[in-house]
């Protein structure tokens, strides 16, 4: 006997089909109309040849089937069950710009840079933790504030790595690169793709005039003409490069102007969009009067990856990715200092800090299994939810943001009846494969 999947979701579509999603399996389908309704009043009636491909997915599952053990069977694999290992590592607290939303601007002291001796350190370290886990590949993230106002140590990190790679040649290395892209010049973009990171995440906040209110240095001036010119200047050095939009109410209508302006550089083909919304922080509560609430977000994430994917721009998808880094074992921030933590939003915040990397395993297993094990999803109402899967009840440093309470939980629902069937069906349109059924 099987029933239907309580995490399966489903829109009628103007063709006369509707489009169904499981948001814990991730399988997408699409059936006639008629043939999902009979399957909808007798799951185990339906004469519809569909039905054991249904099953297949998970759209359909038996009645025996715990769906919440097998939803904290799969969250136990995304925790645990990576072979690669991904340490960030912010090689300065310091930042040439003056966003008005930024995540660290309550860290009490931007002074410190990360040494080289430091690098060294951090690189072994890094390196030990790979070896402990068994991990295939290390995927290192260099970060900041700006990581280029202090690029000195990403050379001995990077060689230190390769040296380990020259005598394990089974494993991998792979780095990537978050910047705002001012000093990313040409010379610069060559020198880091010589080390191996030719991979790079660069934020522009919507066209000129809004970017430039936003992202700007120190002294007020605007950054965009810039940036771009640097993406232009290092498309042939690196093998991907993120443009990311941290969306709000401020900068959302003007995502057609940065996309035309990046199209006039040639640059549509060289670039992937990736969106996200604009959080709330601790220090700049001005700010957070712009940020989207759950439901006008859902809105405008789905129009922007519409009016993105109708340009004819690739857009990094935000439903099919992997769990936030703060519910991995595999995954690490470190600070310029040795310190670690397992949020980039939370870097440098006393609360969510595990320790130095001169710490014992032990006390920083102990400290991290405290993030890890935090499950904000446990509760009546999020266990209830379809949505549980991709959501999780939010994310744990903007519950601390409004809060301070880490037992409480955000409820994106709206979001999600928002934004998940446009991304879904853009998803199906774009991803043929994924078209299990039709």
């Amino acid at each position: 006997m099987v029933r239907l999947s309580r995490f399966t979701v489903s829109w009628p579509r103007r063709d006369g089909t509707v489009l169904i999603f499981n948001t814990l399996t991730r399988a997408i389908a699409i059936l006639e109309q008629s043939a999902w309704y009979e399957v909808e009043r007798s799951p185990c009636g339906s004469s519809t040849p569909a039905t054991g491909e249904l099953a297949r997915l998970g759209i359909l599952v038996e009645d025996s089937v715990d769906e919440l053990a097998v939803f904290k069977h799969w969250l136990n694999k995304q925790t645990y069950g990576s072979s690669s290992y991904f340490p960030i590592v912010l090689t300065t607290w310091a930042c040439n710009l003056a966003c008005p939303y930024c995540c660290q601007a309550a860290v009490a002291d931007k002074s410190a840079h990360l040494t080289v001796d430091m690098a060294g350190q951090i690189a072994d370290w890094i390196i030990a933790e790979a070896e402990a886990r068994h991990s295939d590949r290390i995927s290192l993230t260099f970060y900041g504030g700006e990581p280029l106002l202090n690029p000195q140590p990403i050379e001995p990190i990077c060689k230190r790595l390769e040296q380990w790679k020259s005598v394990n040649p089974h494993r991998d290395l792979a780095y990537f690169l978050v910047s705002n892209g001012y000093l990313l010049t040409p010379d610069r973009a060559v020198w880091l793709a010589d080390l191996g990171v030719n991979r790079a995440m660069i934020t522009v906040d919507g066209a000129k005039s809004v970017h430039d209110r936003r992202r700007v240095l120190k002294n007020g001036e605007g950054t965009y003409d810039r940036i771009l010119e640097n993406i232009e200047g290092m498309a042939s050095s690196f093998s991907l490069i993120v443009v990311n939009v941290n969306l709000d109410s401020d900068n959302a209508a003007s995502i057609p102007g940065l996309l035309s302006d990046l199209e006039r550089r040639g640059l549509k083909d060289a670039v992937q969009m990736n969106y996200g919304l604009t959080s709330p922080t601790h220090a700049h509560q001005a700010h957070c009067g712009l940020c989207l609430g759950s439901f006008a977000g859902g809105l405008v994430m789905a129009d922007a990856v519409r009016q993105t994917l109708g340009q004819g721009f690739k857009v990094i998808d935000s439903v099919m990715g992997g769990p936030c880094p703060r519910e991995t074992d595999y995954c690490v921030v470190i600070g310029p200092e040795g310190d670690l933590y397992k949020c980039i939003s939370s870097v440098g915040h006393p609360h969510f800090k595990l320790g130095y990397i001169s710490d014992d395993s032990f006390h920083i297993e102990s400290r991290a299994a405290q993030h890890q094990t935090v499950a904000l999803w446990d509760s009546d109402q999020c266990r209830a939810c379809q949505y549980l899967p991709i959501c999780r009840a939010g994310c744990l440093h903007r519950v601390h943001v409004a809060s301070s309470d880490l037992r409480s939980h955000e409820c994106w629902r709206e979001f999600y009846d928002n934004h998940l069937r446009e991304t879904i069906e853009l998803t199906y349109e774009l991803h043929p494969s994924l078209r299990a059924v039709g």
